[in-house]
């Protein structure tokens, strides 16, 4: 089949069927599957368009769809779950290749030559989510449509022996095997156990795991004993240590005396946490078996400020000299072009110097006594060094950390189980509102420039006057001028269900379109198309920059709150609840309580009795003018006087003619909401 053949079309849900020319027939896909790839399309959206042929369908009984689906079988089962389920509509849009030719044998190759992802690169990927971008074990759970045990356990074996990994990456380990040998943090003994494991029998992962937790001690080798001390701090405890006649080092020797030395490394681990103890934290914690799942449950409270290089070195003496020693080294050998030395130690040396800095940038955390209040500390053993981290959150500590600062919590485990109660919104829905809410926060700014200018400034200030070196995405605030589907709180580019969710993420983009219509593309050129501009004009795209950088915090706390109040944002002059972007997607128990806490649960017999798509209406025709919301996105009453210190100078037109408010619910425009807390008038920036 040649590109010529291929024709690109967006397609409703309800135009496509399962054509019999799918090389897998309807019915062969797994249940589960498809729940993940449904998840994952939700989280995503589609990342391979489907393949159609234009093939009315001749079921009996049936209404005739135009096109039948060659490849993509199972993405059409998940859309059709979606539709069942009540997540999307009949109406749905799905990109889709139109086939012209050679159907039966494009569906057969696409079937016979899919491939799974690695295990190794899974576990990359996984490990990229959580370290490198923040992402809590949930939120991974969430894209890569799989469950938070199995991500659990994928970062977990980041204690493996970093030979381990590589043998994993090509394949000549398997994952359930290296699971059992990481079931001891001495890397060592890790690869000591599988290098000797010369058999299939001996390489099965319970005799692995039993390996690996053999009682006996190599003080030569074993990292615990640099821990306490040495080897004659293990002695004059008490422990039996025998010679090693192949070993000429002074340390080297064998003993069985596992116990006791468990019993003394718990000594030095307690004297840490004891020590911890004593700056205020509400919790310090030892774990015995390194980051383990107790580990990646925990959260990230966002430091409040950071040492300055001289405060770092003076504080930590010996970790600021092994990174000069190390930074030097790496400097002499690139001084001196020398290309043995670089070959031999360069790639060492920076692997070295990554997991110093990671140990400075853990020091450096500055957290406020209020942090400390809702955060705790862990203690761990990596190899034979003391590992400490500040600023961990438990589960079930997240909303006071969250509240107390207004800065949110990364990472972690959002909640206690993988379950959720009979009566408590989906993530689904819950992103939804905070998503929408987002959008709106966006909108405003944009068009508020003195407001954008403040939170630009802001961010200015902090990036010549604060060190935030090291904590990466975890120092967002509300806006940092990275535009990504990541934040604390609101994401950017939450999926938005409702049937204006579409238009609703394409407001920014519709407001700024008449600013820069005929923009070259050349950045020397646009500088000057842009110097012709007026400062109004060039204060409007800028807030449009900013306010699509804006990603409040579910909480109206800190930050988030000044924001909004700056903008006397209330969410009830932009949007209402409706049976499209709410009712519809939660259970009968949400809608019938969202009634009762607006004071319209009247006739409660009757409601009970309603099915779900007929109480969903009535509940909006209940609501309706109320200016009830849900407690996720509702605002605090308004103040009688607002602040106008941030200004309110308003963007100059922008030729954008489909109000916010009619996109923001499905039938906004028909009457605006009148807020119990918002009776007194107020001026308001209004979407143009």
């Amino acid at each position: 089949m040649n590109a010529a053949s291929l024709e690109t079309l967006i397609l409703p849900l309800s135009a496509l069927y399962h054509s019999p020319r799918n090389a897998r027939k309807r019915g062969e896909y797994n249940i589960e599957g498809v729940r993940s790839l449904a998840e994952c399309i939700m989280q995503m959206g589609l990342l391979q368009n489907l393949g159609v042929c234009e093939e009315p369908s001749v079921e009996p009984g049936e209404e005739s769809r135009p096109f039948g689906v060659v490849l993509g079988g199972r993405r059409l089962a998940a859309y059709n779950m979606l539709l069942d389920e009540g997540r999307i509509d009949p109406n749905h849009p799905i990109h889709c290749l139109k086939l012209k030719d050679d159907l039966t044998i494009a569906s057969l190759v696409e079937n016979t030559q899919r491939e799974n992802m690695r295990p190794a690169d899974e576990y990359e990927k996984i490990r990229e989510m959580s370290e490198v971008l923040g992402y809590s074990v949930d939120r991974i759970s969430d894209l890569l449509g799989v469950s938070a045990l199995v991500v659990e356990r994928r970062l977990e074996l980041s204690k493996a022996h970093p030979e381990l990994i590589q043998d994993f990456r090509d394949d000549k380990i398997t994952t359930n095997q290296l699971i059992a040998l990481c079931t001891t943090t001495d890397r060592a003994r890790q690869l000591e156990v599988w290098r000797a494991a010369k058999y299939p029998a001996m390489r099965d992962p319970k005799e692995l795991r039993k390996k690996v937790l053999a009682q006996r001690i190599d003080c030569g080798s074993d990292p615990r004993i640099k821990l306490i001390g040495g080897l004659a701090a293990f002695r004059a405890a008490g422990a039996v240590v025998h010679g090693d006649l192949f070993s000429d080092s002074g340390d080297a020797g064998i003993s069985e005396d596992v116990g006791l030395l468990e019993k003394l490394v718990v000594a030095v681990a307690e004297a840490k946490v004891s020590e911890l103890e004593t700056e205020g934290w509400n919790w310090v914690q030892f774990l015995p078996e390194g980051r383990d799942s107790a580990y990646w449950r925990l959260g990230n409270a966002v430091p409040s400020s950071a040492l300055s290089d001289e405060e770092f070195a003076s504080t930590h003496p010996d970790l600021a000299a092994e990174i000069a020693r190390v930074e030097a080294r790496i400097a002499e050998i690139e001084a001196q072009e020398d290309e043995e030395a670089f070959n031999a130690e360069y790639g060492q040396l920076e692997d070295e110097l990554s997991d110093l800095s990671e140990r400075r940038d853990m020091a450096c955390a500055v957290y406020s006594e209020e942090q400390k209040a809702h955060a705790g500390a862990v203690v761990w053993f990596d190899e034979d060094q003391i590992m400490i981290e500040r600023g961990k959150v438990r589960t079930e500590d997240r909303k006071g950390a969250s509240a107390a600062t207004g800065t949110g919590v990364v990472g972690g485990r959002e909640k206690a189980s993988a379950g959720r109660k009979e009566a408590a919104m989906s993530d689904a829905i819950t992103r939804s509102l905070l998503g929408r809410r987002n959008a709106l926060v966006q909108l405003q700014v944009a068009q508020n420039p003195r407001v954008a200018k403040v939170l630009l400034a802001v961010s200015m200030a902090s990036l010549v006057t604060f060190d935030s070196r090291g904590f990466g995405v975890r120092n967002r605030g509300v806006c940092d001028l990275t535009l990504s589907n990541f934040s604390d709180g609101a994401r950017l580019e939450h999926p938005t269900v409702g049937s204006d969710g579409e238009a609703l993420r394409g407001l920014l983009r519709s407001s700024i379109a008449p600013l820069v219509e005929g923009m070259p593309e050349s950045p020397s050129e646009r500088f000057v198309f842009l110097s012709e501009k007026s400062d109004a004009v060039l204060d409007a795209i800028i807030a449009h920059g900013v306010g699509a950088a804006v990603s409040v915090n579910a909480l109206h706390k800190g930050a988030t709150a000044t924001l909004l109040e700056s903008l006397d944002f209330q969410i009830g002059d932009h949007m209402e609840i409706t049976a499209d972007n709410f009712f519809n997607h939660v259970p009968k128990a949400i809608t019938l309580s969202s009634l009762k806490d607006a004071g319209q649960d009247y006739e409660l017999a009757v409601l009970e009795g309603m099915k779900k798509d007929v109480l969903a209406a009535e509940a909006e025709r209940r609501i309706k003018g109320t200016g009830w919301f849900p407690e996720l996105i509702r605002s605090p009453a308004r103040q009688a006087a607002p602040q106008e210190s941030a200004g309110t100078n308003q963007a100059p037109k922008t030729g954008a003619t489909t109000p916010a408010k009619k996109l923001a619910g499905k039938k906004a425009a028909d009457k605006k909401p009148v807020s119990k807390a918002a009776k007194a008038p107020a001026k308001r920036a209004k979407a143009k």
